[in-house]
């Protein structure tokens, strides 16, 4: 039994929209308000955009080199001795470690604080504009909405400059591609 809040994500509502979802996702979708709205909004997102772009053909030496890796048996990792262990593993462990400390310096550098201990003053809120870096439709997240809105006003005449995300000083395509990896990615916009 699922949760009362429970809604399918943004992949099984499109998979609901072309009939290729679960039973589960298929019989929520028609009887939440909130499902059905995303929905349609997926199903006028797509009838904007058109027919998909064309196939990439790949040749047909490359078709039969990727088949080919894609078939070759995979061979297990060799072990190495006790000793040797230890060491490999100091190997990733020790540029995981200074990685992250950079990223602390980074992030703390980005948070305000600067080495004379002057304190950078928080940008100011102003109504309207988004609060989620990305995020031009307001709805708190960034997602692939946020890139076809910003593509949408782009070819409808311009953006307004608070939308630039790149930090280029211009929103463009750039900035769509920014929005578009980000609510894709894994670990979030970067």
């Amino acid at each position: 039994m699922e949760p009362r809040d429970w809604h399918p994500d943004e992949l099984e509502l499109e998979l609901s929209r072309t009939g290729e979802a679960d039973e589960r996702v298929m019989l929520h979708v028609p009887h939440c308000p909130r499902c059905l709205r995303d929905r349609a909004g997926f199903a006028a997102m797509a009838a904007e955009l058109g027919a998909a772009p064309p196939a990439i053909l790949i040749p047909r030496a490359r078709d039969q080199q990727i088949r080919a890796a894609i078939a070759a048996p995979v061979l297990p990792a060799r072990q190495a001795p006790a000793g040797r262990r230890s060491r490999s593993v100091w190997m990733w462990v020790a540029p995981a470690v200074a990685a992250a400390a950079i990223a602390v310096l980074v992030l703390r550098s980005f948070a305000g604080d600067r080495a004379d201990g002057d304190q950078v003053a928080p940008e100011p809120r102003i109504a309207g504009l988004p609060t989620v870096r990305g995020d031009v439709n307001g709805d708190g997240r960034i997602d692939v909405r946020d890139a076809f809105t910003m593509a949408r006003t782009l070819d409808r005449g311009g953006a307004p400059a608070a939308w630039d995300v790149t930090g280029d000083g211009r929103v463009d395509r750039g900035d769509v591609d920014w929005i578009a990896m980000a609510a894709v990615s894994i670990g979030g916009p970067r």
